[in-house]
């Protein structure tokens, strides 16, 4: 008898606990109904649909007034079509749904209204008053205008309370280890330096929410931030982005007299994104490419008083791949399969990265990182007040260092 209660508190626990996780890559729209007098309505029929969306979400209005429509895809241009029998729809456009955000949405309908489909059009002011964390939420639309490094690093360097320091920040103070990764709700963390695991190409990113404080309990286990990544569908139109990214050290400005000047170099960087419909609000995809090719030159001091410097160069080459397939196969489970590649070699690392100009030239060496990551998840939406959830997924990274030459006294 006690083993059985022991797996029906187990149970409990891992069915209260799956929605909080689910939400990461999600947002939800809750909702009132009120006359023009502002008594509710009940049994209003409230349709969401948007480009993100497969089909379209229904909820139906309690004796309040009140719905909720949830595990929503984040975006800024959602649709709600509301009818009432008897009463002409009215139709919300421009809807903004927010990772991890609840987006409230109050309607008044007028009983007395006849004709055509009322539309109505306003910006989305997003104050969710029912979570107690501080967070900033980035559309790729964002991403795409104003500068940025293009990683998600760049983006919590946007955000209050976030200390830059390298590829790794820092949060309110905490250490660079004490953040969590995560993309399309996967934690994808380096599980062995605790450090950000996974590089994307930055075209296939749909939003980025950075939370800086006053985490939910599910994020216990941390004490900095959390980068909380969703990456595109695809949906039910062609769509793609070409990209190509160059830089020259001829470009940049000389430096001051008597200094060897800051660390520049050569860059082509072309990027190619393309999604679409397999199967139209079934099966859509969406496959990105993203290559690095760079040459940098850096200072070193090539004698033992470390008095003369000469310049140097550290080549950093690879490729960022990702690949998506979201599969709705009903209208309560959808399965969503992602796959990401993210090999990179840098030469004369010890120089470029870590030691600086005094590094000697015979002990330097190679960097290899990167690796792939894949996850599959599936989602049954069993009623609007609860979900299941069940996701595998598997990260593998390598940090290789070889020597390019005999070891000096480094």
């Amino acid at each position: 008898m006690q083993k059985y209660k022991f797996l029906l508190i187990v149970a409990g626990v891992f069915l209260l606990a799956m929605p909080l996780s689910a939400q990461t890559r999600t947002g939800t729209i809750d909702g009132s109904v009120v006359d023009s007098d502002g008594g509710a309505l009940p049994g209003v029929t409230v349709v969401v649909t948007g480009p993100a969306l497969q089909g379209n979400r229904t909820a139906i209005s309690d004796g309040n007034g009140e719905f909720l429509v949830s595990l929503l895809p984040p975006g800024s241009d959602s649709r709600g079509v509301l009818s009432l029998s008897g009463v002409d729809p009215l139709e919300q456009v421009g809807v903004a749904v927010v990772i991890a955000n609840v987006t409230q949405l109050d309607v008044t309908m007028n009983l007395e209204s006849f004709g055509e489909t009322i539309e109505v059009t306003a910006d989305s002011i997003i104050v969710d008053t029912s979570k107690s964390m501080i967070d900033t939420n980035v559309s790729y639309e964002m991403l795409d205008t104003v500068y940025n490094t293009r990683n998600f690093q760049g983006v919590m360097n946007m955000v209050p309370g976030v200390e830059r320091n390298a590829n790794n920040p820092r949060v309110h103070g905490a250490a660079d280890t004490d953040n969590i990764y995560l993309v399309d709700g996967v934690d994808l963390s380096d599980p062995r330096v605790q450090m950000w695991g996974t590089a994307l190409n930055f075209d296939a990113v749909a939003e980025v929410q950075v939370q800086a404080a006053g985490f939910p309990a599910e994020y216990g286990r941390m004490q900095g931030g959390v980068v909380n990544l969703v990456t595109k569908s695809g949906g039910n139109e062609f769509h793609g982005v070409a990209r190509y990214i160059i830089a020259k050290e001829d470009w940049a400005a000389d430096p001051k007299p008597g200094t060897s000047g800051g660390i520049l170099g050569d860059e082509n960087r072309p990027a190619i994104n393309f999604g679409g419909p397999i199967v139209r609000d079934k099966i859509w995809f969406w496959l990105g490419y993203e290559e690095r090719d760079r040459i940098q030159s850096f200072p070193r001091y090539t004698d033992a008083t470390v008095t003369t410097q000469e310049t140097d160069s550290s080549t950093y080459g690879g490729d960022y791949t990702q690949a998506k397939v979201t599969w709705q196969l009903n209208p309560g489970n959808t399965i969503v399969g992602f796959w990401n590649r993210d090999p990179i070699e840098i030469s004369d690392v010890w120089g470029r990265y870590y030691l600086g100009p005094a590094v000697d030239p015979a002990s330097e060496t190679t960097q290899e990182q990167g690796g792939y990551n894949y996850s599959l998840q599936w989602t049954n939406i069993v009623n609007e007040n609860m979900f299941l959830e069940a996701k595998y997924g598997r990260y593998s990274g390598v940090i290789n260092i070889t020597a390019q030459g005999p070891l000096g006294p480094d």
